[in-house]
């Protein structure tokens, strides 16, 4: 029986809107290059999402170096007031919220850096969690699978007794690995639907 709902922040709760960020400072091609190129899977990228750097200003410090004819455009990207761009998805807080009022738990389960972080922490949705980990605190990210061992230690929870909500099936396979179910999302109301369907089945 599935008593705990496990989802992740960035393109399921939450909509990063980077392109909206992108076009407020009108970069030029090269740029956009050189930005997509870091978000898209760099090492520095990866460091920053494991916490391994101080703060923003360090990564961004990084970038710059290895960036010099961007470093404009690298402050003004990732130095920037992200709460502009990173916006709760309505819809699938309403659902998960409805669930949490019908007993079940709420987790998150999330690569998200510390600054990122703080800006989901002030959505008021965020409070119908009960719990959650997080790759700037654990210093690792997903797919690792002691993520997820770790989620389920942490709140004894267990594997049999949970759904994994993601928008990368990637991420999903270790969560199957463990025993959990799992749901790839696409939209809040498709997902929301399957997910209701499952738990009437079970």
């Amino acid at each position: 029986m599935i008593k705990n709902i496990i989802t992740d922040a960035g393109d399921v709760t939450f909509n990063v809107k980077v392109m909206e960020l992108l076009k407020k400072y009108k970069p030029n091609p090269f740029e956009i290059k050189a930005i997509v190129t870091v978000m898209a899977g760099s090492q520095e990228w990866d460091k920053y999402n494991k916490g391994l750097y101080k703060d923003v200003h360090e990564f961004v410090d990084v970038l710059k170096q290895l960036y010099p004819k961007y470093t404009k455009m690298m402050e003004k990207a990732f130095l920037d007031d992200w709460s502009n761009y990173m916006k709760p998805d309505v819809k699938m807080w309403q659902g998960l919220t409805q669930l949490k009022n019908q007993g079940y738990d709420i987790y998150m389960l999330a690569d998200v850096p510390d600054e990122l972080h703080q800006i989901i922490k002030k959505y008021e949705g965020y409070q119908i969690l009960s719990g959650g980990v997080f790759s700037h605190e654990e210093h690792m990210r997903k797919p690792d699978i002691r993520m997820y061992q770790t989620l389920l230690d942490r709140y004894g929870l267990k594997a049999e007794e949970c759904v994994m909500i993601d928008n990368d099936a990637a991420y999903l396979k270790p969560a199957e690995k463990l025993g959990m179910y799992t749901i790839r999302f696409t939209n809040a109301d498709d997902t929301l639907k399957k997910l209701q369907e499952l738990l009437k089945s079970n």
